[in-house]
């Protein structure tokens, strides 16, 4: 390994040097030199950011970032597989890891976040109103991960790996079970009506099934009704995504509808119009704030490069947002180009969609850790692609 060259003259490193933002940099640097060097390389761009950090090669630098001394493990009684409760949602396993100095939490959509800890001993999801605690790590491993909202606590309990395994290989299953084509039947008016209702789950979302044109629809909080189509006299269809709903019937009607989607199957009980109102009360007044005008302010070029990066919306989409001199865009696959508008250094909004997102930094990182996309009254956190590889 190269030390650093000695210079009176050179930018420092971060305290703890991110190689993903390094490389950011490089190609950042490569778009300038081509402006006067078409035939520029990425190695050009990569001498460039070395010798500007003080070493004399590119390969320097990253043999330099990548034997920086990893923090000795601080909560191995944390790390390991929780379940939600299987009557609720199932196929629903989370893992929690421990890299580069961090805990991290992989979703059950397989996104990872850094927590970081609160002097309350929580650990926090930034941008978010979540919040985890772990029960019974004191003595020895934890025995379960709490789960807490603003609105909700979720326990879920720990499992070995062997268990996590044979879950993560249930939702796989059912996800391919849920993209099969479908065909629907005809029923007659009088088998929808004992589906109609509000449904939900105790912190939300909630969800309303009603009858339109003899046709059923369903409108989850924050979205508009969509139409579902019968296989069955109890399982319906959505033909706009790969997810469907079942009906739990006991007596004359419905009591709960499960909801069939990206491998998981969630339970919502019946409720009444006003528990439902309730519940998507938050994600109604969220929906309000996010369609408000928003005004632009002037940040620095500094802290518009600071939000750069790849961040996955989802199993197929990425959104990636790019800085150039004074202006800030956001693609997101399958869609334009956008520049959205600063209305702080984290936080920018859209003028062709009532939607905003926030990029959540770490004072110990050189840019942000992850992002939140605010959107039909939800919070969608979006990790880092150069995240994902932070295992369990």
């Amino acid at each position: 390994m190269s030390d650093p060259l000695p210079a009176s003259h050179v930018k420092t490193l971060p305290e703890r040097p991110s190689l993903e933002h390094l490389k950011n940099q490089a190609r950042k640097a490569l778009r300038e030199i081509r402006a006067t060097v078409p035939g520029a390389k990425l190695a050009d761009a990569q001498l460039q950011i070395a010798r500007a950090y003080g070493f004399s090669s590119w390969r320097a630098l990253k043999s330099f970032v990548e034997a920086q001394a990893v923090p000795a493990r601080r909560y191995p009684n944390l790390t390991g597989f929780y379940r939600h409760n299987q009557a609720i949602m199932a196929n629903a396993v989370v893992s929690i890891s421990e890299a580069r100095g961090k805990l991290w939490l992989r979703a059950v959509n397989g996104a990872t976040f850094a927590l970081r800890r609160e002097e309350d001993g929580r650990f926090a999801l930034d941008g978010t109103e979540s919040w985890f605690l772990f029960d019974g790590a004191e003595t020895g491993p934890a025995t379960a991960l709490i789960s807490q909202g603003k609105h909700h606590t979720f326990r879920l309990e720990r499992v070995d790996a062997a268990a996590a395994q044979a879950i993560i290989e249930a939702g796989r299953q059912a996800e391919a079970d849920q993209a099969r084509p479908r065909t629907a039947i005809e029923l007659p008016p009088e088998k929808l009506e004992p589906l109609v209702g509000h449904y939900m789950l105790p912190a939300g979302p909630a969800i309303e099934i009603s009858v339109r044109n003899g046709g059923l629809f369903a409108q989850v909080s924050g979205q508009p009704a969509i139409e579902v189509y019968p296989e069955s006299e109890t399982d319906f269809f959505y033909r706009v995504l790969p997810a469907q709903l079942s009906f739990v019937i006991e007596g004359r009607e419905a009591v709960a509808v499960i909801l069939h989607q990206n491998g998981l199957a969630q339970r919502m009980g019946r409720a009444t119009a006003e528990a439902a109102e309730q519940v998507s009360a938050p994600i109604s007044n969220r929906l309000a704030e996010q369609q408000q005008p928003r005004t632009r302010v002037v940040v620095a070029q500094e802290a518009l490069e600071r939000c750069e990066g790849r961040y996955r919306l989802d199993a197929a989409r990425i959104l990636e947002a790019t800085a150039e001199p004074g202006r800030f865009f956001v693609e997101i696959t399958g869609q334009p180009r956008l520049e959205v508008y600063p209305e702080s250094e984290t936080s920018f909004f859209w003028t062709v969609v009532a939607a905003q997102i926030s990029f959540v930094l770490d004072p110990a990182e050189p840019r942000a850790i992850h992002a939140v996309l605010h959107q039909s009254g939800r919070d969608f956190p979006l990790p880092r692609i150069d995240d994902e590889g932070v295992e369990a």
